[in-house]
Protein backbone atom coordinates (compact mmCIF):
# COMPACT_ATOMS: atom_id res chain seq x y z
CA UNK A 1 0.00 0.00 0.00
CA UNK A 2 1.61 3.51 -1.12
CA UNK A 3 1.39 6.24 1.84
CA UNK A 4 -0.05 9.84 1.04
CA UNK A 5 2.88 12.44 0.29
CA UNK A 6 0.36 14.91 2.07
CA UNK A 7 2.63 17.23 4.76
CA UNK A 8 2.39 20.09 7.29
CA UNK A 9 3.26 22.45 4.30
CA UNK A 10 0.29 21.57 1.98
CA UNK A 11 -1.62 21.58 5.08
CA UNK A 12 0.19 25.47 6.04
CA UNK A 13 -0.62 26.44 2.58
CA UNK A 14 -1.97 30.24 2.78
CA UNK A 15 -4.49 29.91 0.39
CA UNK A 16 -5.31 26.34 1.81
CA UNK A 17 -5.36 28.10 5.31
CA UNK A 18 -7.90 31.03 3.71
CA UNK A 19 -10.35 28.66 1.72
CA UNK A 20 -10.83 26.32 5.30
CA UNK A 21 -11.49 29.66 7.09
CA UNK A 22 -14.20 30.86 4.71
CA UNK A 23 -15.57 27.00 4.95
CA UNK A 24 -15.36 27.27 9.21
CA UNK A 25 -17.57 30.84 8.89
CA UNK A 26 -19.96 29.58 6.66
CA UNK A 27 -23.03 30.19 8.35
CA UNK A 28 -21.30 31.54 11.49
CA UNK A 29 -20.55 35.46 10.59
CA UNK A 30 -22.56 36.78 13.12
CA UNK A 31 -20.48 35.12 15.80
CA UNK A 32 -18.37 37.46 18.31
CA UNK A 33 -15.09 34.40 17.58
CA UNK A 34 -15.77 34.50 13.66
CA UNK A 35 -15.76 38.53 13.63
CA UNK A 36 -12.88 38.83 15.80
CA UNK A 37 -10.86 36.62 13.96
CA UNK A 38 -11.79 37.99 10.64
CA UNK A 39 -10.80 41.48 11.72
CA UNK A 40 -7.19 40.52 12.18
CA UNK A 41 -7.54 37.91 8.85
CA UNK A 42 -4.14 38.05 7.57
CA UNK A 43 -2.54 38.16 11.05
CA UNK A 44 -4.53 35.12 12.14
CA UNK A 45 -3.78 33.27 9.17
CA UNK A 46 -0.27 34.23 9.25
CA UNK A 47 0.19 32.81 12.92
CA UNK A 48 -1.67 29.36 12.47
CA UNK A 49 0.63 29.02 9.92
CA UNK A 50 3.71 29.56 11.95
CA UNK A 51 2.65 26.99 14.15
CA UNK A 52 1.95 24.54 12.19
CA UNK A 53 5.28 24.60 10.74
CA UNK A 54 6.81 24.57 13.65
CA UNK A 55 4.86 22.17 15.54
CA UNK A 56 3.52 24.32 18.19
CA UNK A 57 0.06 24.67 17.09
CA UNK A 58 -2.54 24.86 19.94
CA UNK A 59 -5.29 21.86 19.76
CA UNK A 60 -7.86 21.07 22.67
CA UNK A 61 -9.49 24.48 23.45
CA UNK A 62 -13.42 23.48 23.39
CA UNK A 63 -16.71 24.07 25.10
CA UNK A 64 -19.27 21.49 25.89
CA UNK A 65 -23.13 21.65 26.16
CA UNK A 66 -26.09 19.06 26.20
CA UNK A 67 -28.62 18.53 23.03
CA UNK A 68 -31.73 16.49 23.34
CA UNK A 69 -32.31 16.78 18.95
CA UNK A 70 -32.51 13.89 18.54
CA UNK A 71 -30.55 12.32 21.52
CA UNK A 72 -29.56 13.00 24.69
CA UNK A 73 -25.99 14.18 24.24
CA UNK A 74 -22.86 15.72 25.17
CA UNK A 75 -21.58 17.90 22.27
CA UNK A 76 -17.99 19.15 22.36
CA UNK A 77 -17.13 22.13 19.91
CA UNK A 78 -13.80 23.45 19.23
CA UNK A 79 -13.15 27.13 19.35
CA UNK A 80 -13.20 29.09 16.05
CA UNK A 81 -9.83 28.80 15.53
CA UNK A 82 -9.16 25.34 15.79
CA UNK A 83 -11.99 24.88 13.31
CA UNK A 84 -10.11 26.58 11.07
CA UNK A 85 -7.10 24.18 11.65
CA UNK A 86 -9.96 20.87 11.45
CA UNK A 87 -10.94 22.58 7.93
CA UNK A 88 -7.32 22.86 6.77
CA UNK A 89 -6.58 19.73 7.85
CA UNK A 90 -9.35 17.62 6.00
CA UNK A 91 -8.99 19.46 3.27
CA UNK A 92 -5.76 17.24 2.34
CA UNK A 93 -6.42 14.21 4.74
CA UNK A 94 -10.16 13.47 4.05
CA UNK A 95 -9.70 12.30 0.29
CA UNK A 96 -7.21 9.93 1.08
CA UNK A 97 -9.34 8.40 3.98
CA UNK A 98 -12.24 8.50 1.49
CA UNK A 99 -10.71 6.17 -0.94
CA UNK A 100 -10.35 4.04 1.96
CA UNK A 101 -13.84 3.78 3.14
CA UNK A 102 -16.42 1.06 2.23
CA UNK A 103 -19.16 2.26 0.21
CA UNK A 104 -21.80 1.89 2.52
CA UNK A 105 -20.22 4.38 4.74
CA UNK A 106 -22.59 7.00 4.60
CA UNK A 107 -21.01 9.65 8.14
CA UNK A 108 -19.43 13.09 6.89
CA UNK A 109 -18.97 11.93 3.42
CA UNK A 110 -20.15 14.19 0.36
CA UNK A 111 -22.47 13.34 -1.74
CA UNK A 112 -23.79 10.73 1.44
CA UNK A 113 -25.21 11.95 4.93
CA UNK A 114 -28.60 10.67 6.96
CA UNK A 115 -30.92 10.43 4.75
CA UNK A 116 -28.72 8.19 2.25
CA UNK A 117 -27.93 6.09 5.01
CA UNK A 118 -31.67 5.50 5.73
CA UNK A 119 -33.18 4.82 2.24
CA UNK A 120 -29.76 2.65 1.81
CA UNK A 121 -31.11 0.54 4.88
CA UNK A 122 -34.47 0.56 3.56
CA UNK A 123 -33.27 -1.31 0.52
CA UNK A 124 -31.92 -3.98 2.35
CA UNK A 125 -34.47 -4.71 4.73
CA UNK A 126 -37.01 -7.35 4.57
CA UNK A 127 -39.83 -7.52 6.19
CA UNK A 128 -38.81 -10.22 9.03
CA UNK A 129 -35.27 -8.61 9.69
CA UNK A 130 -34.62 -8.37 13.44
CA UNK A 131 -31.23 -6.78 14.77
CA UNK A 132 -30.09 -8.30 17.92
CA UNK A 133 -26.88 -7.00 19.74
CA UNK A 134 -23.92 -9.59 19.75
CA UNK A 135 -23.64 -10.25 23.14
CA UNK A 136 -20.00 -11.72 23.09
CA UNK A 137 -18.57 -8.59 21.72
CA UNK A 138 -16.52 -6.56 24.51
CA UNK A 139 -16.03 -2.76 24.84
CA UNK A 140 -12.58 -1.45 23.90
CA UNK A 141 -10.62 0.79 26.01
CA UNK A 142 -10.21 4.10 24.57
CA UNK A 143 -6.35 3.99 24.94
CA UNK A 144 -6.79 0.79 22.55
CA UNK A 145 -8.95 2.56 20.42
CA UNK A 146 -6.50 5.37 20.34
CA UNK A 147 -3.58 3.16 19.59
CA UNK A 148 -5.60 1.54 16.77
CA UNK A 149 -6.40 4.58 14.89
CA UNK A 150 -2.91 5.90 14.84
CA UNK A 151 -1.70 2.58 13.67
CA UNK A 152 -4.40 3.18 10.48
CA UNK A 153 -3.05 6.68 10.12
CA UNK A 154 0.46 5.65 9.69
CA UNK A 155 -0.30 2.93 7.42
CA UNK A 156 -2.25 6.05 5.05
CA UNK A 157 0.50 8.97 5.41
CA UNK A 158 4.12 9.45 5.66
CA UNK A 159 5.26 12.53 6.63
CA UNK A 160 5.79 12.55 10.38
CA UNK A 161 4.88 16.18 11.12
CA UNK A 162 1.66 15.12 9.88
CA UNK A 163 1.42 12.17 11.87
CA UNK A 164 2.25 13.69 15.06
CA UNK A 165 -0.47 16.64 14.39
CA UNK A 166 -3.16 13.99 13.76
CA UNK A 167 -1.84 12.38 16.85
CA UNK A 168 -1.88 15.60 19.35
CA UNK A 169 -5.73 16.08 17.64
CA UNK A 170 -7.00 12.38 18.56
CA UNK A 171 -5.34 12.78 21.85
CA UNK A 172 -7.17 15.76 23.15
CA UNK A 173 -10.48 14.96 22.04
CA UNK A 174 -13.06 14.12 24.56
CA UNK A 175 -14.17 10.68 25.45
CA UNK A 176 -17.66 9.47 24.55
CA UNK A 177 -19.98 9.79 26.82
CA UNK A 178 -23.91 8.98 27.26
CA UNK A 179 -26.18 11.04 29.72
CA UNK A 180 -28.30 9.34 32.20
CA UNK A 181 -31.59 8.95 30.58
CA UNK A 182 -35.10 9.16 32.29
CA UNK A 183 -37.13 5.36 32.39
CA UNK A 184 -39.82 5.55 29.46
CA UNK A 185 -43.44 3.71 29.93
CA UNK A 186 -43.19 1.96 26.69
CA UNK A 187 -46.07 1.86 24.06
CA UNK A 188 -48.30 -0.87 24.26
CA UNK A 189 -50.54 0.48 21.08
CA UNK A 190 -47.18 0.31 18.99
CA UNK A 191 -46.22 -2.75 20.13
CA UNK A 192 -49.65 -4.53 19.36
CA UNK A 193 -49.76 -3.50 16.14
CA UNK A 194 -46.22 -4.94 15.17
CA UNK A 195 -47.43 -8.09 17.08
CA UNK A 196 -50.82 -8.29 16.45
CA UNK A 197 -52.73 -11.79 17.48
CA UNK A 198 -55.62 -11.99 20.21
CA UNK A 199 -53.71 -12.77 23.34
CA UNK A 200 -50.83 -10.39 24.47
CA UNK A 201 -47.55 -11.72 23.51
CA UNK A 202 -45.08 -12.82 26.41
CA UNK A 203 -42.99 -9.57 25.79
CA UNK A 204 -45.95 -7.24 26.07
CA UNK A 205 -47.33 -9.40 29.16
CA UNK A 206 -44.43 -8.16 31.21
CA UNK A 207 -44.31 -4.68 31.15
CA UNK A 208 -46.70 -2.39 32.95
CA UNK A 209 -49.70 -1.10 32.30
CA UNK A 210 -50.60 1.47 30.59
CA UNK A 211 -52.69 4.08 32.95
CA UNK A 212 -54.47 6.22 30.59
CA UNK A 213 -56.24 5.42 27.51
CA UNK A 214 -55.01 8.55 25.71
CA UNK A 215 -54.36 6.42 23.17
CA UNK A 216 -57.31 5.21 22.14
CA UNK A 217 -59.58 8.39 22.33
CA UNK A 218 -61.02 7.60 25.81
CA UNK A 219 -58.97 9.31 28.93
CA UNK A 220 -58.69 7.59 32.13
CA UNK A 221 -59.35 4.47 30.71
CA UNK A 222 -57.22 1.60 30.65
CA UNK A 223 -56.34 0.91 27.03
CA UNK A 224 -58.11 -2.43 25.42
CA UNK A 225 -56.63 -5.20 23.30
CA UNK A 226 -56.74 -4.10 19.77
CA UNK A 227 -56.28 -6.80 16.49
CA UNK A 228 -54.19 -6.07 13.86
CA UNK A 229 -54.54 -2.56 11.71
CA UNK A 230 -57.11 -2.36 9.16
CA UNK A 231 -55.69 -3.63 5.95
CA UNK A 232 -52.51 -5.81 7.51
CA UNK A 233 -52.10 -9.49 7.10
CA UNK A 234 -51.51 -10.85 10.69
CA UNK A 235 -49.96 -14.25 8.74
CA UNK A 236 -46.92 -12.37 7.86
CA UNK A 237 -46.16 -11.22 10.99
CA UNK A 238 -46.01 -14.69 12.59
CA UNK A 239 -43.16 -15.79 12.73
CA UNK A 240 -41.86 -12.12 13.64
CA UNK A 241 -44.50 -12.66 17.25
CA UNK A 242 -43.11 -16.57 17.59
CA UNK A 243 -39.61 -14.59 17.74
CA UNK A 244 -40.28 -12.05 20.25
CA UNK A 245 -42.45 -14.56 22.57
CA UNK A 246 -39.42 -16.50 22.88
Amino acid sequence: MRRSRVGLAAIADWHNLAAAFWRAARGKGQRDDVRRFRADLNGELARLRESLLDGSVEVGRMRSFHIRDPKPRIIHAPCFRERVLHHAVMAHVGPVLDRALVDDTYACRVGKGALAAVLRAQHHATPLALVRPDRHSRPTSPASTTQTLLALLERRFKDRGLLALLARIVAVAPRRTRPRLAHRRPDLAALRQLLPGRSRPAVARRLPRARSGALHGRPGVVGRRQGPPCGTRSIGLAPMREIACN
